[in-house]
């Protein structure tokens, strides 16, 4: 975007305003000794804190890490970051985050984005980080890892997510039962992170694969609370909420 600035008078230049900087921090599922030290100190002395509001006006695992460890001086950014198939829906809201976030980048400020789970596996913070560096390509971003949330269900339910030579699927949403069978089908372990909208379709074929008994759903919530539903075969109805994933194990190699 083109600036306007005033003529020169043959004195000194002005100064270009010196951008602040970016953190992505992630937050895991919400359980506080499950933020690093390293989440935990970039937290603290961030100006901005920006995070995923949570769904209709109720605090989401980000924000609830915050009530935590937030300090009253900080600036609270709540960005509206739908969980959404419409790929549409998603690029406008990671635009109009990234707009929301600019002004503060400009006036020079540290912004920590809170993201749950871990940054690097299927986080909106990477489409933030991209509309930021391609408006300002010489903008400090710093990635903070966590732990995401599928590795988390493993340390809740006391087995290791992958063992050997075992193969392994990781699906953020459901696109099509035929792709989730073939995953089925190929990997001995199967994670679906977001199993609440399409619970009954996902039981019917596991109940058509004879999977029921070797499937689990672990669920939490803001305060990091979890529940554990194991051997699905006598739950065809769950009322999930969204932080629910699928975890389906076909064997336990050694």
């Amino acid at each position: 975007m083109m600036r306007l600035v005033a003529p020169s008078t043959g004195g000194n230049p002005p100064v270009t305003p010196t951008l602040g900087k970016v953190y992505g921090i992630g937050v895991g599922n919400g359980d506080p000794e499950q933020l690093t030290i390293r989440g935990y100190r970039v937290l603290r002395q961030a100006d901005v804190l920006a995070f995923p509001a949570g769904p209709k006006g109720q605090p989401g695992i980000a924000q609830a890490m915050l009530r935590l460890y937030g300090q009253s001086h900080q600036e609270l950014l709540p960005l509206q970051l739908p969980l959404a198939a419409d790929h549409g829906v998603l690029r406008a809201a990671w635009q109009t985050a990234v707009i929301n976030m600019l002004p503060y980048v400009r006036a020079g400020k540290t912004l920590a984005f809170m993201a749950e789970g871990d940054l690097g596996l299927y986080s909106s913070f990477a489409f933030i980080m991209h509309g930021l560096k391609e408006r300002h390509p010489d903008l400090v971003v710093e990635m903070v890892p966590g732990v995401s949330s599928a590795i988390a269900a493993a340390a809740r339910l006391g087995i290791p997510l992958t063992t050997g030579a075992d193969r392994l699927i990781i699906l953020p949403q459901l696109r099509s039962l035929e792709e989730l069978a073939a995953a089925l089908d190929w990997a001995e372990v199967v994670v679906l992170l977001d199993v609440a909208p399409v619970y009954r379709e996902v039981w019917e074929l596991l109940a058509e694969k004879g999977l029921l008994s070797l499937s689990q759903v672990i669920a939490w919530n803001a305060v990091a609370h979890h529940r554990v539903w194991s051997d699905l075969t006598f739950y065809a109805q769950l009322n999930l909420p969204r932080q629910s994933l699928l975890w389906v194990r076909r064997s336990l190699t050694t």
